[in-house]
């Protein structure tokens, strides 16, 4: 007989804790960094962690988000090992050729960072550990975060900043490292050829997603210089603070969804958290920002705009995660590019005239067009996953 497992919705504010943990303490670190560093500086850290992230996403690929949606469903044990190490033998041949043209090999072990950050995400949240998860989340977040500031007060490099704050996912992504270690002894190209097409749609969708957190750096960096980058990171930064919420509502969802588990309520007390903390954002900005960071007094008006955009954010997150649980892959894949598409008209059309509003304007249109995508093809998609009855793996905690 089938068991329905029926989503616990502690676990959720457990989850939202450990992200809280982690983003604040590596806001504390871009925090500290705004505060100490010239603008140029501050925004060629952000220039290279942009680029790690992004080269990261293409070695992860489909991988990741595959175990995370496979495994819970318990008709493959053997994808997530042998995917971590497929992800592991990948990573060199895709960041050297990164590292030479970029002219530094800091972006090798930056690479390997970020990689070992989301394949011990993907490996935690597949095997349903969310508690497991959420103190490596914390742990890794304040290990970064105490790198990255050490670096700034001893007036390192920005690259060597940003290398400094990337190594501690390495250090502590064992479960990875243990993981890939397993498929190396056991290697087989079944799980491959079993999922070939989802890891393809997949992979896709997790370059898209990463291309729509930091291809706006690379672009402003590029086009408007290392100054405005700067400028732009800081406001960035905070709707990160505030993004805490609606990833973690992906997370958590993706395998609760997948397994069959009841998730309304979670749902429901994510947007309202969320509409509570756009209003607290809008209300605190005018007041911190100058009394703290009197440097980016300036910001506070995009301040405000981006922090309204947490909003479809949220609601965003929790139609993708109900697409990918589904398989739906293709309306996910729609939605990220919707919001890039989003993003970018509106950078074209009002940056030039408004600058630093501008980009702050392009960001809300995105994650609107976001949540719009999200909810078309959610609404297309028919019977939701939700709705189906699956067998509940045991690995939970």
């Amino acid at each position: 007989m089938e068991r329905t497992t029926e989503s616990r919705p502690y676990r959720l504010f457990v989850m939202a804790i450990a992200s809280g943990v982690n983003l604040l303490s590596l806001a504390l670190f871009w925090f500290v960094g705004a505060a100490l560093m010239a603008k140029d500086a501050f925004g060629e850290v952000a220039f290279a962690l942009s680029v790690s992230n992004v080269v990261s996403s293409i070695v992860v690929a489909g991988f990741g988000m595959t175990v995370q949606t496979v495994h819970p469903r318990g008709t493959d044990p053997h994808v997530l090992p042998v995917f971590n190490a497929i992800v592991l033998l990948l990573l060199l041949p895709v960041a050297l050729p990164v590292a030479t043209l970029a002219g530094s090999m800091y972006y090798v072990p930056m690479v390997f960072g970020q990689t070992s950050f989301s394949m011990t995400t993907y490996d935690l949240l597949a095997r349903r550990r969310y508690l497991h998860f959420s103190g490596w989340s914390a742990g890794c977040g304040v290990g970064m975060a105490v790198a990255g500031i050490y670096g700034v007060l001893t007036g390192q490099p920005p690259l060597t900043v940003a290398l400094m704050y990337s190594l501690p996912p390495v250090l502590l992504g064992m479960e990875f490292l243990r993981s890939a270690a397993h498929g190396l002894r056991h290697l087989s190209l079944v799980p491959l050829r079993a999922h070939w097409q989802l890891v393809c749609t997949l992979g896709a969708v997790t370059v898209a997603r990463t291309l729509s957190s930091y291809l706006d750096k690379l672009v402003v960096g590029a086009w408007l210089g290392l100054t405005t980058l700067g400028e732009y990171q800081f406001v960035s930064q905070v709707f990160m603070v505030l993004l805490a919420l609606p990833a973690t509502t992906r997370n958590y969802l993706i395998p609760e969804t997948a397994s069959g588990a009841a998730t309304g309520r979670a749902v429901l007390l994510s947007v309202l958290m969320s509409v509570v903390l756009a209003v607290l954002s809008v209300v605190a900005a005018p007041v911190l920002i100058p009394s703290v960071f009197p440097q980016y007094a300036d910001t506070v008006a995009t301040l405000c705009v981006v922090s309204l955009a947490v909003v479809p954010a949220t609601l965003a997150s929790t139609y993708v995660a109900r697409l990918l649980a589904a398989d739906h892959t293709t309306g996910v894949l729609v939605s990220y590019g919707g919001a890039l598409g989003g993003q970018y008209a509106c950078m074209v059309l009002v940056v030039p005239s408004l600058g630093l509003f501008g980009l702050g304007l392009a960001l809300l249109a995105g994650q609107v067009a976001f949540f719009l995508c999200a909810w078309t093809a959610d609404t297309r998609s028919g019977p939701q996953v939700g709705a189906v009855v699956r067998p509940a793996r045991a690995d939970v905690d």
